[in-house]
């Protein structure tokens, strides 16, 4: 049988651009196109990039990208990739809608084309028959890919945890990988390492939504700003259920978290009610106690949103002694003094700040040993390489 090769171009040894070139006989497939964020070591950059130039000699034979999930370590660099090489792009149907608003904004849609994927489905890319399973993250919609090849079966997990009780209800589809490993056997297992030295399993998602009532009951009377990753669907769908049954109304702050909600609610995976919502510049005609703004910018970033009101740069609000404003999420490593910086401006500025350090405001996306343990122990592979992780990280999965 042809030899089959897998080369990373990126998320091995850092927490961001995920890329990998998966090839046989002539057929090339990526699997994931994503950027990293540069931190302060790298004053200029605006994002860096997998190793595209492995792709410069290839391009004829790039057969397709499978996209797992939507956020920007994963599809990032796909504009990128496009401007060089044309190919289809394979993903969930939330994941292509934030693909398709990227690369609209880059000018290169009409390089690609954007191939939904079902849960459950399976189809060919060139000459890899492919199968996508349903697995739980912090972002809706994610997929583990069983790649088939001449070589064997590749399973590659996606970011994902074992949630029990995901909000939506989608669980990770464990008795295919299981029924999958006993039939044909599972060649080489790729998987998220991003916990693999945290003992025990990640708290559910679900758990949030009751630590969130308790900070809206505790905060009458004061307007709540919070801020999550724009992409956390289900963490913005239980701040908008706390806030609806505290009587208030939802206003949007940042450009992504205004297209992703839109794009959520299109495709039936955030349930509000249209009258739940007001637009930013009318938050002021409703008294402080009955306005939730639901905002990006927890990590901080230069130029987010929350950043900017912290430091009363923002066209659209002022933060002011009636404010409450709850970080739904922990500092990415590398972003904590930034992230204290601006909790420090938020409080100067008179604002109660509520953050994970608190309270359970927050669960990681990735599972823990016990999670990767369970699947280790479905997928029972031959070979196994651990990925999407710092080199600590890696280290510890192995």
């Amino acid at each position: 049988a042809p030899s089959v090769s897998i080369t990373f171009l990126g998320g091995l040894g850092d927490i961001g651009r995920n890329c990998a070139a998966i090839e046989s006989g002539r057929d090339l497939l990526l699997l994931d196109c994503g950027q990293l964020f540069p931190d302060e070591s790298m004053p200029g950059a605006d994002s860096v990039l997998p190793d595209l130039s492995y792709l410069d000699d290839k391009g004829d034979r790039i057969v397709g990208c499978i996209t797992t999930h939507g956020p920007e370590d994963h599809i990032g660099a796909l504009s990128h990739a496009l401007r060089r090489f044309e190919f289809p792009i394979y993903g969930s149907a939330f994941t292509n809608g934030m693909v398709r608003s990227r690369l609209d904004e880059a000018g290169v849609l009409g390089r690609t084309e954007l191939v939904p994927v079902a849960d459950n489905q399976r189809l060919t890319i060139g000459s890899f028959d492919c199968e996508f399973l349903p697995v739980t993250h912090s972002v809706p919609s994610g997929l583990i890919s069983v790649i088939r090849t001449p070589q064997g079966t590749i399973l590659h997990s996606s970011d994902f945890k074992l949630d029990p009780s995901p909000v939506d209800g989608r669980l990770t589809d464990m008795p295919r990988i299981e029924e999958i490993s006993a039939t044909e056997g599972i060649r080489l297992l790729l998987c998220d390492s991003t916990n693999a030295d945290v003992p025990g399993e990640t708290a559910s998602e679900s758990e949030i939504g009751p630590v969130l009532e308790t900070v809206f009951a505790e905060n009458a009377g004061r307007r709540i700003i919070t801020a999550s990753f724009s992409s956390h669907i289900h963490r913005v769908q239980q701040i908008a259920t706390a806030a609806l049954n505290h009587g208030r109304k939802i206003a949007t702050l940042g450009m992504s978290m205004k297209r992703n909600v839109a794009l959520a609610r299109e495709l039936g995976l955030l349930r509000i009610p249209d009258t739940a919502f007001i637009e930013l510049e009318d938050a002021g005609q409703y008294p402080p106690g009955e306005v939730c703004i639901v905002s990006t910018g927890s990590q901080a970033e230069p130029r987010s949103a929350l950043a900017l009101a912290a430091m009363s740069d923002s066209r659209w609000i002022q933060i002011g002694e009636t404010d409450t404003v709850v970080l739904s999420s922990t500092p990415v490593p590398g972003n904590e003094a930034r992230v204290y910086r601006m909790i420090d401006d938020l409080v100067r500025r008179g604002a109660r700040v509520r953050h994970s350090g608190h309270m359970g405001l927050h669960t990681s996306g990735h599972g823990k040993q016990e999670e990767l343990r369970a699947l280790h122990r479905a997928a029972s592979p031959a070979w196994f390489v651990p990925v999407h992780g710092e080199f600590h990280h890696l280290v510890a999965h192995a």
